[in-house]
């Protein structure tokens, strides 16, 4: 599994030895580092191994990005055929109770900005869908969008 933008490596913990992260901060980094984690200061837009992964995940990544079609781009790139790339993002609701005004959040990624281009590299959706599934309690206001493509 390859995590673009792996933060403090939280996913990369399920599946040491078998997985690598790549983050644009040199603390997360270190942090990732000292729970030895596979982990390297990279640029997601520009990363590339000759390995292709089973699984790519973007969590919480292109609401992020200026340009976020070139991590789209790059991660259909590091995926091997049939390999699935997997998309965390802020849901619409999130966006319409403020969410949006967090640090760091440039703008709203929607299924359909993602699907434009994924679609076009030949990806097939696989499912697609918000979590919570409603408004609950103990989420408050939050809720997020997960979609899962398989490259074809």
């Amino acid at each position: 599994m390859l995590d673009m933008g792996c933060g403090l490596g939280l996913y990369l913990e399920n599946y040491a030895g078998l997985s690598l992260g790549i983050d644009l901060s040199p603390a997360n980094i270190e942090a990732c580092k000292k729970k030895g984690l596979n982990v390297l200061l990279a640029d997601a837009n520009f990363f590339w191994t000759k390995k292709v992964w089973d699984s790519v995940l973007l969590v919480h990544v292109l609401e992020h990005l200026e340009d976020p079609s070139k991590t789209l781009i790059n991660a259909w790139k590091n995926t091997n055929l049939r390999g699935r790339i997997i998309i965390v993002v802020p849901s619409l609701l999130c966006f319409m109770n403020g969410f949006n005004n967090l640090i760091g959040h440039r703008q709203f990624i929607n299924e359909t900005y993602v699907h434009h281009y994924l679609s076009r590299l030949g990806c097939k959706k696989i499912k697609s869908y918000t979590f919570p599934p409603i408004s609950l309690p103990y989420f408050g206001r939050y809720q997020e969008l997960r979609m899962v493509y398989q490259k074809r």
